[in-house]
């Protein structure tokens, strides 16, 4: 009967021990686990940290974008309304252009004009003098 108890403490302090190790062991393994979790959650924080300010950043991005696009096509319509205007002012130039030539040609005729009349002014007073000298005769 001692025999027979011994052995079942025996094997009862056994089991405790090895149930010791074992809870040890597993008691490790949750720290480990534990701790990659912990590492995992931190680093997931940072991720979503990373993934709002590059949110935040798209969306400035995307109202820059939508600015620039806005004064564009602002720009564009200056671009339109310059370029007609641009347009009237080459033909204007082609009317001017056209009326200074006329104007030269019309300068030089009056020139000529001039020339003629300066011309029939000297006729007109040899004809005036030679009639006072028949007048005289």
């Amino acid at each position: 009967k001692q025999w027979y108890q011994r052995r079942v403490r025996e094997q009862r302090d056994k089991l405790k021990e090895e149930m010791s190790q074992y809870k040890r062991v597993f008691d490790a393994d949750i720290n480990i686990v534990t701790t990659y979790i912990s590492v995992m959650s931190s680093k997931c924080q940072e991720s979503e940290s990373r993934l709002q300010e590059s949110l935040n950043k798209t969306a400035s991005l995307k109202e820059t974008v939508t600015e620039i696009t806005k004064t564009n096509a602002g720009l564009t319509e200056q671009l339109a309304k310059q370029r007609d205007k641009l347009s009237v002012l080459e033909r204007s130039s082609t009317s001017l252009n056209h009326a200074q030539q006329q104007n030269v040609q019309l300068s030089q005729i009056v020139s000529e004009t001039q020339k003629e009349v300066e011309a029939c002014k000297q006729d007109l007073a040899m004809s005036a003098e030679e009639k006072d000298n028949l007048k005289r005769s």
